[in-house]
C-alpha cells in the first residue's frame, strides 16, 4: 500500500530524508510506462526519492490507471509517490 502524506508534512519529509525530487504533469499523450521505467534506478547521490504526479484533470486515463495499479502492487523501495488532483467528481470518489 502506498502511504499518503499531506503537503505540510511533505516539506519536512523532503528536507530530512529524501534527496531527489521529480515532478510530472501528465496529459493525454503522457508516457506512463516510460515515467515508471527508471524508478528502480537511483542516482549516485540520492538514496531516496519523491516522485510527484500533478494531474490537472484528476483522471489518469486507462493507461495511467493500469500503470498506477501496477505501481501500487509492487512499489520500488525508498520512493515516495504523490498524486495530486484539483478535485474528485462523483465517478472518482
Amino acid at each position: 500500500m502506498l502511504p499518503f502524506v499531506s503537503i505540510c508534512s511533505l516539506c519536512l519529509v523532503y528536507v530530512s530524508c529524501y534527496h531527489h525530487f521529480s515532478v510530472y504533469v501528465p496529459d493525454q499523450r503522457f508516457d506512463w510506462q516510460g515515467a515508471f521505467a527508471g524508478l528502480d534506478n537511483l542516482s549516485l547521490f540520492a538514496s531516496r526519492k519523491i516522485v510527484e504526479f500533478r494531474m490537472p484533470t484528476g483522471k489518469p486515463g486507462q493507461q495511467g490507471a493500469a500503470a498506477i495499479t501496477a505501481l501500487a502492487a509492487s512499489p520500488p523501495p525508498d520512493t515516495l509517490f504523490l498524486f495530486s488532483a484539483p478535485y474528485l467528481d462523483k465517478r472518482t470518489s
